[in-house]
C-alpha cells in the first residue's frame, strides 16, 4: 500500500537526481536539486497531515524544505524550476489521493527513500559548492541547500538514531 504515491514520488525524485550529470550547469543542478527539495517538503507535509502518529521532525523537514525551494527559485527561475522540476500534476494527485486520508501514510514506508534523496541531492549540491568555475551565487546556494538535503537525512534516521 503506497497511499499518495509517496514512495513513488520519491522514486522519481532520485531518478531526476541521479540522471543529473556532473557535467551539467551548476544553475541546472540547483534546478534539479530544487526538485528534490519540492518532493522531499511535499513527503513530509503529507506525513504531518495523514501519518500516525504525527512526528515533529514532518514539520521541521517541510519548513525547510519550503524555505530552500523558495530560495533556490530566486536564482533557478521559474522556466528552469518547471523544465528540472518534479512533475506538479503528480504532486496535486498525490495530495489529493483519498487513501491518504482514509488510511493514512506510512512513514516507516517512505523514511529509507527521504534517507537516500537527502544523500543524493546533498552529493549533486556538493559538486557545486566545490566547482571553483561556478558562480559564486551558485556555490553559496549550494552550500546553503546542502543543509537541508542533511536534515532530511537526519531527520528521517539516517544518522542512525531513528525515530
Amino acid at each position: 500500500m503506497n497511499p499518495g504515491n509517496l514512495r513513488r514520488l520519491l522514486v522519481r525524485a532520485l531518478r531526476d537526481l541521479h540522471n543529473t550529470p556532473d557535467t551539467a550547469p551548476p544553475v541546472i543542478r540547483l534546478a534539479c536539486g530544487m526538485g528534490a527539495f519540492v518532493v522531499a517538503g511535499h513527503v513530509s507535509d503529507q506525513l504531518r497531515n495523514h501519518a500516525v502518529p504525527p512526528r515533529d521532525n514532518f514539520v521541521t523537514v517541510g519548513l525547510a524544505c519550503a524555505r530552500t525551494v523558495a530560495d533556490l527559485g530566486l536564482i533557478v527561475g521559474p522556466y528552469l524550476a518547471h523544465k528540472h522540476g518534479p512533475d506538479t500534476q503528480w504532486i496535486d494527485d498525490s495530495a489529493n489521493d483519498p487513501r491518504l486520508f482514509l488510511i493514512g501514510a506510512d512513514a516507516d514506508n517512505v523514511a529509507p527513500g527521504m534517507v537516500t534523496l537527502g544523500v543524493k541531492a546533498h552529493t549533486v549540491l556538493a559538486g557545486i559548492a566545490h566547482d571553483e568555475a561556478a558562480l559564486p551565487e551558485h556555490r553559496r546556494a549550494a552550500t546553503s541547500s546542502m543543509q537541508t538535503a542533511a536534515l532530511i537525512w537526519s531527520h528521517y534516521g539516517g544518522d542512525g538514531g531513528g525515530w
